[in-house]
C-alpha cells in the first residue's frame, strides 16, 4: 500500500448536491474539520490537557483510546463535550480494560452532530457519521495472536466500503515500512494488506513522524487511513511530538479535511 497524497490549496470546496427544489439546485460549500486521536494510557489526571487541545489546536472532536475508566466516569469528566463512550466492567486483575471516547469542542459543535453508526463488530471501536463523514475510531490491543487484527478489520468493511468519505483512525498498533517506520511487525503485515485489498490508503504526515515514544525507541503505530472518496476532501495529517498531553507515551495525531459545514445545537431541557 502507498501513502496517501496530502492536501492543500484552497480551504474551501463546493459541490452540487441534489436538487432541493424544483429547478433549484444548491450550492453547498465545505470546510475543514480539524480532529484529533490520543492512546492516554488513563484519561486521569489528562481532562484539562484534552479540553486545552480542542480549543487551542480548533479542533471538532478528539478520539480518546485507552480511557482505563469505570462506566459512568467519562460522562463524570466530560460532563459537556462526551459525544460517545464505551466503558467496561473491572477484569480479573482489578483494572478497567481499555475504554475508548469521543470528546468534542463546544465551540464550535454539539453531540447531535455525531450520529452513530450501528454496525456488527466487537469491542474497541467505536464508529459514528460527521459532517457528512463516516468515521471508524478503532484501538486494536497489541499481542493478540495469529491473524486476529485481520479478522478484525475484516469486520469493518461494512463501515469502511461505502459511497461516502469514511476515515479509520487511532492506536492500530501496526508498526511498517510501507509507513515510514523502521520495521514491520505482524500488525503492520495485517494493515497493508487489508488496505491494498481494499482500496485504502494511509494518510501520511505533514509534519510529526513518532506517534509512539517509550524509554529511547520510537514507532508509528497511530495512524489514519482514508478510502478514495476521502482523498478528494484535501486531507492533512500533523504529529505533534512535542506537544504535552499528560503521562502518555503516544503523540497526539491530528488529522483535517473538507466536510459539510455543522451547527451547535443546545440539548432540549429536561422537564
Amino acid at each position: 500500500d502507498k501513502d496517501a497524497p496530502n492536501g492543500g490549496g484552497d480551504a474551501r470546496l463546493t459541490l452540487e448536491p441534489p436538487c432541493t427544489g424544483p429547478g433549484h439546485p444548491e450550492l453547498l460549500e465545505l470546510r475543514p474539520i480539524r480532529f484529533a486521536s490520543l492512546n492516554c494510557n488513563g484519561v486521569g489526571g489528562k481532562t484539562h490537557h484534552i479540553e486545552a487541545a480542542l480549543g487551542d489546536l480548533d479542533l471538532d472532536f478528539m478520539f480518546l483510546s485507552e480511557t482505563w475508566t469505570a462506566p459512568g466516569r467519562l460522562n463524570r469528566l466530560f460532563s459537556g463535550n462526551l459525544a460517545l463512550c464505551s466503558e467496561y466492567p473491572r477484569s480479573n486483575n482489578g483494572h478497567h480494560p481499555y475504554g475508548q471516547a469521543i470528546v468534542f469542542n463546544p465551540a464550535k459543535t454539539s453531540a447531535g452532530n455525531f450520529e452513530p453508526l450501528l454496525v456488527d463488530h466487537a469491542a474497541h471501536t467505536l464508529s459514528f457519521r460527521y459532517a457528512g463523514i463516516r468515521f471508524v475510531c478503532q484501538y486494536l490491543p497489541p499481542s493478540k495472536p495469529g491473524d486476529w487484527a485481520l479478522e478484525k478489520l475484516e469486520k469493518l468493511t461494512e463501515v469502511l466500503l461505502c459511497d461516502e468519505p469514511c476515515v479509520m483512525r487511532g492506536d492500530l498498533n501496526a508498526r511498517s515500512t510501507a509507513y515510514d517506520d523502521t520495521v514491520t511487525n505482524r500488525y503492520g503485515t495485517c494493515l497493508t494488506q487489508f488496505c491494498d485489498e481494499h482500496d485504502l490508503h494511509r494518510l501520511a504526515p505533514t509534519t510529526g513522524r513518532w506517534t509512539f515514544h517509550r524509554d529511547d525507541s520510537q514507532s508509528v503505530i497511530d495512524h489514519i487511513i482514508l478510502n478514495q472518496l476521502s482523498i478528494a476532501r484535501r486531507p492533512e495529517a500533523h504529529v505533534l511530538e512535542q506537544r504535552f498531553m499528560g503521562v502518555t507515551d503516544h503523540s497526539l495525531l491530528v488529522g483535517e479535511l473538507l466536510a459539510v459545514p455543522t451547527h451547535i445545537t443546545q440539548a432540549p431541557r429536561a422537564p
